[in-house]
């Protein structure tokens, strides 16, 4: 009761202070009678983008034509949430709710969150053995690293964030089928394994003509759950599948999960390293396929585009690039100001990836092919291919 109360709060704030200012809604985006309808003076006229779905939903109709603009928005405007909450403890306390809604939110699913988390927490000594056996030692975090994500002050260089990241993967997940899961149809595997093989089958039809990979790279394979499911779907095949990751601590949970599937582990190697050093990682001209999965809205826009860039000198000729990860345009569409908001607070760079243009920034890299599908009803996959 006290979460819920809690919330209300954070709500009525962000809303009455940052309506204007969000994401979500924006000014521009809408025609004169629909901005009225919501931003009156009037408070309560504020709140009805808690409270009436369906006048959100007739205003997102009227926006709908514009958002594939996004790259024009008014960047003062969509920093605002940003910057207010840069010198606060606000962003701290709502990033940390954030997490713990997710946590909630598993177990209305009965996902039991704390039995998974401890699961890897038990095992600390062994993690800490592979740890300083896996770090790269050479690495100097780059600033846009050091940040806080999620609802993490270190960001992704902490254990309490590497021992909540499956969980944190499969609870996710569970909202995007809710229906499935609720009415007992599907169970927390079987939806994820609905996430990761919509998107190896997308790009397994999309290589239809290609010879099956036998080089692959998994780049911010983090925990190792998509790398694993990479080699089930290729391992016929596969000569070599490489993960890489910039977290220590991700990676030596990865390498666990290898020593407890014995079954899998010859052909899977974890990199500790930066996904833009991918070329002297793996060779240029060397790797069939790069599947980047959840990564690129947790980075600034300068090294999204090295990443492009040495993803590009990597891959074979016919290699294919495949990139899953949030479809902005379905999310504003189909999310509360509320939930964005928070999204927003606990992902420093969003900003930079909503606005990025991936398939300009692919054709000036002389990829071809390019087809962007949706996999599910949050994510859309990227493909394409060097000539």
């Amino acid at each position: 009761m006290l979460l819920k109360y809690f919330l209300f709060f954070v709500n009525l704030i962000i809303v009455y202070s940052f309506s204007s200012q969000t994401l979500h809604l924006q000014k521009k985006s809408f025609n004169y009678i629909s901005y009225n309808k919501l931003y009156k003076n009037s408070l309560s006229n504020r709140l009805l983008l808690i409270s009436n779905k369906s006048i959100l939903k007739s205003c997102i109709n009227e926006y709908d034509n514009h958002i594939n603009k996004i790259n024009k928005f008014d960047n003062a405007k969509l920093h605002i949430i940003n910057i207010i909450f840069e010198f606060s403890l606000f962003r701290i306390v709502l990033a940390n709710l954030a997490r713990l809604l997710i946590a909630n939110n598993a177990k209305k699913y009965n996902y039991d969150w704390e039995y998974n988390v401890n699961k890897w927490q038990s095992r600390n000594n062994e993690l800490q053995l592979i740890y300083n056996n896996i770090t790269n030692k050479n690495i100097n975090y780059q600033n846009y690293y050091n940040k806080q994500f999620h609802a993490y002050e270190d960001g992704n260089l902490n254990w309490k964030a590497a021992y909540e990241v499956d969980s944190a993967t499969y609870a996710l997940t569970l909202r995007y089928w809710n229906e499935k899961v609720l009415s007992g149809k599907y169970n927390i595997i079987q939806i994820q394994d609905l996430l990761r093989y919509n998107i190896l089958n997308e790009i397994d039809k999309y290589m239809v003509n290609i010879k099956k990979p036998e080089y692959i790279c998994d780049l911010g394979c983090s925990t190792g759950i998509s790398t694993e499911y990479i080699y089930e779907y290729y391992k016929s095949n596969i000569k070599s599948l490489i993960g890489i990751d910039l977290s220590p601590y991700f990676l030596s949970i990865a390498n666990l999960r290898l020593i407890d599937s014995i079954n899998i582990s010859k052909n899977i190697t974890y990199k500790h390293d930066y996904a833009e050093n991918t070329h002297n990682i793996i060779g240029l001209n060397s790797t069939n396929l790069i599947i980047s999965q959840f990564l690129f809205h947790e980075l600034p826009t300068h090294i999204s585009r090295e990443i492009l860039k040495s993803i590009y000198i990597s891959l074979t000729s016919g290699g294919v690039i495949a990139i899953s990860d949030i479809d902005v345009t379905r999310m504003l569409k189909n999310t509360a100001p509320i939930n964005v908001a928070l999204f927003q607070i606990t992902e420093p760079y969003f900003i930079d990836y909503a606005k990025f243009d991936f398939k300009k920034e692919l054709e000036l890299l002389n990829f071809t092919d390019i087809k962007i599908v949706e996999t599910d009803p949050k994510n859309r996959l990227i493909l394409a291919k060097k000539i």
